[in-house]
């Protein structure tokens, strides 16, 4: 009797250690799933925690006809109107590579109220004598389709004709302008004196 009584224990032994051993393969694939589901929360987690850059912040939006040109002027109606900053240019010239530099910095910065365009003036010169753009380049301020124009101390108010290098001066004087048109303004002065950088 004791010896099936052994015979028994063994064999309850063994079964209790199968059934230990399956329930643990059983485990494992759902361990597997768990952290998959865990790895995807995550990654979800990290792509809507994370601000989204808008392309506008990346690149700056180039227009290519004269109707693109009078399309962004023209936003009257927005429910949230902007600056249009349109910087016509020839895009090889040293100062234009400079001015655009600039705008690229400051472009998401200045995007809840303001839009930059930029246009070669080489490529769509329908422009050039309306706005006399005789310069490398030229910034422009408009404001629900009305010219804003901005006394630098150059002498030249309908555009920016040199290249501002600090990114802080811009948004300034983009502010400025935002500023300035909403109270109804078609022209605003500059806090900073640049009559020794305006060519006229």
């Amino acid at each position: 009797m004791r010896e099936y009584d052994d015979f028994d224990k063994e064999i309850s032994v063994r079964r209790v250690a199968r059934s230990e051993v399956s329930a643990e393969s059983d485990e494992r694939p759902q361990k597997r799933v768990k952290v998959q589901e865990e790895t995807k929360i995550e990654k979800t987690l990290a792509k809507t925690t994370t601000p989204s850059v808008p392309p506008s912040s990346r690149v700056l939006n180039r227009l290519l006809t004269p109707y693109s040109v009078d399309l962004a002027i023209d936003a009257r109606g927005a429910a949230d109107p902007k600056v249009i900053v349109v910087r016509f240019g020839k895009e090889r010239s040293y100062d234009c590579i400079e001015m655009d530099d600039t705008l690229l910095k400051i472009v998401s910065q200045v995007r809840k109220y303001a839009e930059i365009y930029l246009v070669d003036k080489e490529k769509v010169p329908d422009f050039n004598d309306m706005y006399e753009l005789e310069d490398d380049v030229h910034v422009m301020f408009f404001y629900e389709n009305e010219h804003v124009q901005v006394d630098c101390g150059t002498g030249l108010n309908t555009s920016i004709n040199f290249p501002i290098k600090e990114p802080q001066e811009m948004i300034d004087l983009i502010e400025l302008v935002f500023r300035g048109a909403k109270k109804g303004k078609k022209k605003v002065e500059s806090n900073k004196d640049y009559s020794t950088k305006g060519k006229y």
